[in-house]
């Protein structure tokens, strides 16, 4: 009878305890960043701001318009390309309403062809905020884009309001106001029916 040589024996260990529980951690994290990446997890980035902010202006165009008065009148207010309408006329306190949360109509025209951005000042974001049936409520900055001189050759006019959050019915309101991207902000001061402001 032949007889089969099946080669040299070899002693086969296996591998101990520790050495399965340290290659199990280094796979469990190997699959757990997978997963982050893939999910898009982690931290939110710091440079995003919320919409309508004032990092992040809510943008309204020439779909948002609608058919705008003649000229400005004696009681509105004029700040270069912006026409806030009713501005100078809301100073009586008597005119103020008793509701609790309250909100006066002041439509805002931008002359053709213009950018014009108008925020809601540091001192007054915690209890004033731009009212637009286009944008949820709440926003304290807005950019408006007329329609161009081509298509509208008057103002283009967005219908919106400004709006108490805290139950105060009057105050005096500093806005900025910045036409285009370069050039420098305008603070102006128009009062909701709390008599007359220092600018």
């Amino acid at each position: 009878m032949d007889e089969i040589n099946i080669g040299p024996k070899h002693n086969f260990r296996l591998p101990s305890g520790r050495w399965l529980l340290a290659a199990g951690a280094v796979a469990l994290i190997a699959a757990t960043v997978t997963l982050v990446v893939t999910l898009g997890g982690g931290r939110p980035s710091s440079s995003r701001s919320t919409l309508g902010s004032a990092g992040n202006p809510v943008v309204l165009s020439c779909d948002q318009t609608s058919n705008p008065p003649l000229t400005p009148r004696p009681g509105d207010l004029v700040v270069g390309p912006l026409w806030i309408m009713d501005a100078r006329d809301s100073m009586d306190p008597n005119g103020a309403g008793p509701h609790r949360t309250h909100a006066y109509k002041y439509p805002i025209g931008v002359r053709p062809g213009a950018v014009v951005t108008m925020m809601i000042a540091p001192p007054a974001r915690g209890h004033v905020v731009i009212d637009n049936p286009y944008v949820q409520f709440g926003v304290t900055a807005a950019t408006y884009r007329a329609c161009s001189p081509s298509s509208s050759p008057g103002w283009s006019v967005f219908v919106q309001g400004l709006a108490f959050t805290d139950g105060r019915t009057r105050g005096c309101l500093p806005p900025t106001v910045r036409s285009g991207r370069k050039t420098p902000e305008r603070h102006i001061t128009i009062s909701l029916y709390a008599g007359r402001c220092t600018a």
